[in-house]
């Protein structure tokens, strides 16, 4: 859907929502409504409840412990279990925007993170309507003892710069007032761990992608070579099980394949992975020295 608006004259606007203490403020009886509203089995909400109840904290400083007291708010942090149930905390705010907002914004969260995409003929239109939707946003952080934290928000306008794609017209720089906070609008934007950028060519994420790869392989490097260290076959593994993922996180999102308009992108895209292959092949084990050549 996301390509289709942008690859057409609406102008598209993507803001980014924060949640400051997601988890420790969730309020136990909101969470437990949430569930039974969506009809969650009484079992199981039974057995979240007890999950949540008589949660002890004792914080230790360099002073001392302040002695153990009980937590009766909060989800508890580290278990699996956790960021499932938050889905159902905020599913009201998901659903309530998207009923004011039929056909007019798509909202996604995935527990503290929240995305807002809205489109019309100019960006200060989307600006209005992305602070009108705010303004659901904050009854919702009412009924549910959360709190935003709009200095940690994020905007982008997103547009395809190719020949067939018309240009915005009017100006696209324009902010988003939230509680007196300016929101301004950014060419990169990172969100789940991926790198927006708002003509959507996946180079961001690209150049991301290779720095991390380079601290992976100089750590590598530095507990093997061509000739000590641990043995290839291990090398390979580790390359397999901790670069390769990394560097091709979410790939299907970014990496632009066959698109018209993009083809020096793509070249680009290829030509920064082979580079991060070659460099991991050859430096870890020592056993090439010129890129393989594909037929």
């Amino acid at each position: 859907m996301l390509i289709i608006l942008v690859d057409s004259y609406l102008v598209t606007t993507l803001l980014t929502l924060d949640v400051s203490g997601a988890f420790d403020n969730a309020a136990h009886e909101r969470l437990i409504h949430n569930l039974r509203k969506r009809r969650v089995p009484a079992n199981s909400i039974n057995w979240i409840a007890s999950f949540l109840r008589h949660r002890i904290t004792d914080i230790l400083l360099t002073e001392g412990a302040t002695g153990q007291f009980i937590t009766d708010t909060g989800i508890p942090q580290g278990s699996p279990l956790s960021p499932i149930l938050y889905l159902f905390y905020n599913a009201d705010l998901i659903d309530q925007i998207q009923e004011a907002y039929p056909r007019r914004a798509l909202i996604t969260g995935y527990i503290d993170d929240i995305c807002i995409l809205v489109w019309s003929r100019t960006a200060a239109t989307n600006c209005r309507h992305l602070e009108k939707i705010h303004k659901i946003a904050e009854q919702w952080e009412i009924q549910h003892a959360s709190k935003f934290a709009p200095t940690k928000y994020g905007l982008i306008r997103l547009w395809r710069k190719v020949r067939r794609v018309p240009r915005p017209v009017d100006s696209t720089n324009v902010s988003v007032n939230v509680r007196g906070v300016e929101i301004k609008p950014v060419p990169t934007l990172r969100y789940l761990s991926v790198q927006l950028d708002q003509h959507l060519t996946g180079m961001k994420q690209i150049e991301h992608a290779q720095v991390k790869a380079m601290e992976v392989i100089a750590a590598f490097c530095s507990i093997a070579g061509s000739t000590w260290g641990i043995k290839l076959f291990h090398l390979r593994q580790m390359y397999t099980a901790v670069l390769w993922p990394q560097i091709t996180f979410v790939n299907s999102m970014w990496f632009v394949r066959v698109g018209w308009g993009f083809k020096a992108a793509e070249n680009a895209a290829r030509k920064a992975m082979e580079s991060i292959q070659h460099k991991a092949l050859y430096r870890i084990p020592g056993a090439l020295e010129q890129p393989l050549e594909q037929p």
